[in-house]
């Protein structure tokens, strides 16, 4: 999985866009991570998603230089603007990706 929230596919290199997780649910693994003291692998069980999401977003949050006081004091807007951006505007497209340049991208670094 990349930092800009995509992951990689089973065909070589394809990246596909992934789910964000709920803010509930990123409150409560930032929750049994830090005040609970959990594994990644146990805040997945609890939560019924992967270690790997948890990982991420464990990772989202170290780039960022969170903890939980600070998280704890953002409003769910607020959080969700600093792990993912700012949300484009209804109706407004974004730009597809260019598949020749990530295709050779992706076969270089293979």
């Amino acid at each position: 999985m990349t930092l800009d929230g995509c992951a990689v596919g089973s065909r070589q290199g394809e990246l596909m866009a992934t789910e964000r997780l709920s803010m509930r649910s990123i409150r409560e693994v930032l929750r049994q991570k830090w005040v609970l003291k959990k594994s990644h692998r146990d805040v997945a069980r609890s939560l019924e998603m992967s270690a790997g999401a948890v990982g991420h977003l464990m990772v989202r949050v170290a780039v960022l230089g969170l903890d939980w006081q600070a998280a704890e004091g953002l409003s769910d807007e607020q959080l969700e603007q600093r792990l993912y951006g700012v949300k484009p505007a209804p109706g407004v497209l974004r730009p597809l990706p260019d598949r020749a340049t990530s295709t050779t991208s992706a076969r270089r670094s293979a």
